[in-house]
């Protein structure tokens, strides 16, 4: 039932892609997506980034997100994909920030190296707006990408998200802080 006001750990299956909890089988591939040149320079995540980070994210931040209700964290899975390790793993995505009482939440997403190109994140971000209006009775789904960041501004488009505006020295990448483009998708924009 839609308005639980709170996410459990679950799977979110799209056309060729699936979202699902992050394991330790995906450390290996994070750490070393995580070592790539546009990673570096748009996420705030420690440098150098190691497989202990990998496995604190997965076991520490995911999991208090869940506990706290605010967020909820998936690895981004394709068949497609070929990943270093078994995991079939394709970039990270999450829902955060999350405000029940006014029905707002926000995409947060990267995705590996290998597996750009494709159009795999733009779908996965549609499909995961989809599931939060649908299935968690959001309202508002918000996207910020890094202004100068034009690939994911370039995903936040392809998945259908209305752009806003800018806000000001509102995010910090590894170079410090900097503007968000901002991007929405409602309720009132799906069928």
């Amino acid at each position: 039932m839609p308005g639980v006001n709170r996410f459990e750990a679950t799977l979110v299956h799209g056309s060729d892609f699936l979202l699902r909890p992050p394991d330790l089988n995906d450390v290996e591939a994070i750490t070393i997506a995580c070592q790539d040149d546009q990673a570096m320079r748009w996420l705030p995540i420690p440098r150098p980034y190691t497989q202990d980070d990998a496995r604190a994210f997965i076991q520490d931040y995911a999991v208090r997100q869940l506990e706290a209700g605010t967020g909820i964290v998936f690895a981004l899975a394709s068949e497609s994909v070929q990943s270093p390790g078994d995991s079939n793993f394709a970039g990270l995505m999450d829902l955060k920030h999350t405000d029940w009482s006014t029905g707002c939440t926000e995409i947060g997403y990267w995705t590996a190296p290998w597996a750009r190109g494709a159009g795999l994140t733009a779908r996965a971000a549609r499909r995961l707006a989809e599931w939060a209006i649908y299935e968690k009775g959001l309202d508002r789904v918000q996207l910020c990408a890094a202004l100068g960041n034009d690939a994911s501004a370039g995903v936040a488009r392809r998945a259908g998200f209305v752009a806003e505006g800018i806000a000001r020295s509102s995010g910090v990448t590894a170079g410090g802080r900097v503007d968000m483009q901002v991007f929405s998708l409602i309720s009132a924009d799906l069928p």
